[in-house]
């Protein structure tokens, strides 16, 4: 079962309909305490939109910080280029 939130790489290629090349650079976010950390590009929050407290953090490149994504179907193979990833069908 996935945590609260969660979802596969294939949920989400389902949901927006697209492919898994694309779905391996989508910019992520992730909240570690109380800092909203952003990869480039993702739209920002106004500060009166955070719970109190919270801070943002937006990193300047897509980092592995945001860990990534490797998946491979029988017609695609993608890796991360966060991780210097790469897919190779054979």
């Amino acid at each position: 079962m996935l945590a609260k939130g969660k979802m596969t790489v294939s949920q989400i290629a389902e949901k927006i309909g697209n492919t898994l090349p694309k779905l391996s650079r989508l910019k992520q976010g992730n909240v570690e305490g109380n800092i909203l950390h952003c990869e480039p590009e993702i739209p920002i929050p106004d500060e009166h939109e955070l719970p109190d407290g919270m801070t943002i953090h937006q990193w300047g490149e897509q980092n592995l910080f945001f860990g990534g994504v490797n998946a491979v179907t029988p017609e695609e193979a993608v890796g991360d280029p966060r991780r210097g990833g790469s897919g190779l069908i054979c």
